[in-house]
């Protein structure tokens, strides 16, 4: 019988640094009557993070990276915090790509920054003059070919087939994240308007947004939802969620990566040599398409709930013919 692990909850997620302070130490501390100790800090950093509304599994980033950072530099206060422990710190990331070196920069210096707003750190932010330079490369997007691939191998005659087909048409016509899509319910989708609305709950940026659906994708989904029920009721389920597992169940869990549907989708790539059909990729695909179509970037950016255009940019696929073709135009 498989050992049962306990889910991770928000309740969980909590700073325990590994330090135990000698008497002298702990002395030192107490003299320090202004400074908070780091782990309060964090922990109050961590709440207010939660209410801003920072999703389950970054706030496990942030809390897994912080503790690193501060059992490097054995930090007691937030007084102990420094310029000169920051470069050491820093320094020891070294051996790490580049990449991973920016990211766990980007989560130290965002809590950091906390501290400060809150007033626990006095001067300047000394960590808002660092910068790590990175390559930022366009993401590869799905191959039209595999994806027409993908379609025509999906067993569409049985229910988890014909839903699995769903999630492959929707990726590929609306660029949704997977995460969104696993969280979709039926009251999502306007079939008078022809629309998908979806609500800042399940929204990474936590902002609404419409995209449009056509006939045939409303068919499906409309199809979809009829079986769903008959699914349900058969295993005396109640949700209304738009893509459910075979007993019924929701797809979600704890990380959006690993839902039962990105298992899917992961497995068809697998078995037929798929190697561009990721559901992120899918979704880089979308934003190609609506560029090549001579759709406004911002307008890109907004479809696909990007907090800049930036991010926006690192999804799109243009080569030097096409750059050379459109410019043509305006000459």
């Amino acid at each position: 019988m498989p050992r049962k692990v306990k889910e991770l909850r928000m309740d969980d997620v909590v700073f325990k640094p590994n330090l135990k302070p000698s008497l002298s130490e702990k002395k030192d501390t107490i003299q320090k009557t202004d400074s908070i100790l780091i782990e309060q800090a964090i922990e109050i950093v961590n709440q207010q993070m939660k209410l801003q509304g920072l999703r389950h599994k970054t706030l496990l980033v942030y809390n897994h990276t912080m503790q690193k950072y501060v059992e490097f530099l054995n930090l007691k206060t937030v007084d102990d915090i420094n310029k000169e422990g920051f470069m050491d710190w820093l320094e020891s990331l070294n051996h790490l790509d580049k990449v991973t070196q920016a990211n766990r920069f980007r989560f130290v210096s965002a809590v950091l920054t906390r501290f400060y707003d809150n007033g626990w750190i006095k001067g300047n932010k000394f960590w808002k003059d660092i910068k790590i330079k990175v390559d930022k490369k366009v993401k590869q997007a799905a191959q039209e070919k595999e994806l027409e691939i993908l379609l025509s191998v999906i067993d569409a005659t049985n229910f988890i087939g014909f839903r699995d087909l769903v999630v492959v048409l929707l990726l590929y016509r609306t660029g949704i994240r997977i995460n969104t899509l696993a969280s979709l319910k039926e009251e999502h989708i306007h079939f008078s308007e022809k629309m998908l609305v979806l609500s800042g709950d399940i929204m990474k940026n936590h902002r609404v947004l419409k995209l449009p659906l056509d006939d045939e994708l409303l068919a499906l989904l409309k199809r979809l939802i009829q079986q769903n029920e008959e699914v349900r009721k058969r295993y005396k389920e109640k949700n209304d969620y738009v893509f459910i597992t075979k007993s019924g169940k929701s797809t979600l869990n704890s990380y959006a990566h690993n839902n039962a549907i990105s298992k899917r989708l992961y497995h068809y790539a697998k078995k037929y040599g798929l190697k561009s059909v990721k559901p992120h990729n899918i979704r880089r695909t979308y934003a190609t398409n609506l560029n090549r179509k001579g759709v406004n970037i911002a307008v890109i950016s907004k479809a696909l709930g990007h907090s800049s255009l930036v991010v926006t940019e690192r999804y799109l696929e243009v080569n030097v013919d096409e750059v050379a073709d459109t410019l043509r135009k305006y000459l």
